[in-house]
């Protein structure tokens, strides 16, 4: 079998490197194209990843359409010389391709404020992928639910390993503690009139995380000059390393506060714009979602001062969890007729146990 990936975001090279092997692993051929954006690229040359670089995205709204027509040309013309069977990304536009093709795509789904990839793409998926804890409507007919998230499929303990000696490359002592903020550009067309943490209340924000160790400052974009002492001085592949090893993570940014909170690290999100996997990921009191700083600040400032039982927390997510790249693989081998459109699949041991982790693996 031939599986086509689309890569479209640095996320998705995480999201779906596991899932690759596994295809690889199981003898099928793979061809990944990526539409480079911020370290997409960089991360699957790390890898070792081969890719086909396709256009960028575009900036700006008025450019997107044009973008995303030449793009699917390209990948077309790509898919119908190489013979791809199935076409795989999260929100895709191969979905288009694929049913041109008359060939089989499957969405992974995450984004609730992707209104406008729900309205280009859904049609033309034949497989919606998501967690038991996307919050808007979807076909149901379509869909296959899974209980956990995506990061799962490269930060649980069957898939990562945090570096030990992450303190050392960070000129800590092994006894200190850091944590970690995380701020977005804005620019993304779903972040229209949306609102994260003020460039103003950051010095009162790191004040207060100063009171508990070290701060470092992941950003989209450079930050001003009074707080480049922050910024966090590794490569953008060993994030989730530092993230491992932090005290402590506050971002505006929902796909690192689900990270961080699935290694287990407590977490807040500082956005107007909601998910539904962290509403998820506060039962498990890993994450917390707030949409102003005012309504944050009191809530971290009681946090920080909390021991709560983070291990106990962060073991029954994982126990609760199931395995995304198996899950993947088993519908692009198998198809989903027994699971599609049914929301409680999972809750049958015989066809849970398929799709668990490996229990104690690395």
């Amino acid at each position: 079998m031939k599986v086509m990936f689309d890569i479209g975001h640095p996320a998705h090279v995480h999201m779906f490197k596991n899932s690759i092997n596994l295809f690889e692993k199981r003898g099928h051929e793979v061809k990944v194209l990526l539409r480079d954006k911020d370290n997409a690229k960089r991360l699957l040359d790390s890898l070792g990843i081969e890719y086909l670089l396709l256009s960028g995205h575009a900036r700006y709204l008025s450019n997107k359409a044009m973008t995303l027509g030449k793009n699917l040309l390209t990948a077309r013309k790509l898919a119908k010389t190489w013979g791809a069977d199935i076409f795989i990304g999260e929100s895709s536009y191969l979905s288009y391709i694929s049913k041109i093709m008359g060939k089989i795509s499957i969405n992974v789904w995450l984004n609730e404020r992707a209104t406008l990839e729900n309205t280009l793409f859904i049609p033309s998926t034949d497989i919606i992928l998501t967690s038991t804890s996307f919050e808007d409507k979807l076909p149901e007919s379509k869909v296959v639910r899974f209980p956990g998230n995506s990061a799962l499929a490269y930060l649980h303990p069957s898939y990562f390993s945090q570096d030990s000696q992450i303190k050392e490359k960070l000129g800590l002592n092994k006894n200190d503690s850091y944590s970690v903020i995380r701020l977005v550009a804005w620019k993304a067309a779903h972040d229209f009139k949306e609102s994260g943490i003020p460039q103003s209340k950051l010095p009162t924000l790191i004040s207060e995380l100063e009171r508990y160790g070290h701060i470092y400052i992941s950003a989209e974009e450079k930050i001003s000059r009074n707080l480049s002492k922050y910024v966090l001085p590794l490569p953008p592949e060993t994030m989730h390393h530092v993230l491992a090893g932090a005290k402590f993570h506050i971002g505006e940014g929902a796909t690192m506060v689900m990270e961080a909170a699935d290694l287990g690290v407590p977490s807040i999100y500082i956005s107007s714009i909601r998910r539904g996997y962290l509403h998820e990921l506060e039962k498990y009191g890993l994450a917390h979602s707030f949409t102003t700083f005012e309504k944050a600040f009191p809530f971290i400032q009681d946090i920080l001062k909390e021991n709560a039982d983070l291990v106990k927390k962060h073991n029954r997510l994982l126990q609760e969890s199931l395995d995304m790249n198996k899950l993947l693989v088993d519908i692009a081998e198998n198809g989903a007729k027994d699971i599609l459109g049914n929301r409680d699949w999972w809750k049958d041991p015989k066809k849970r146990n398929k799709f668990e982790f490996v229990k104690g693996a690395k």
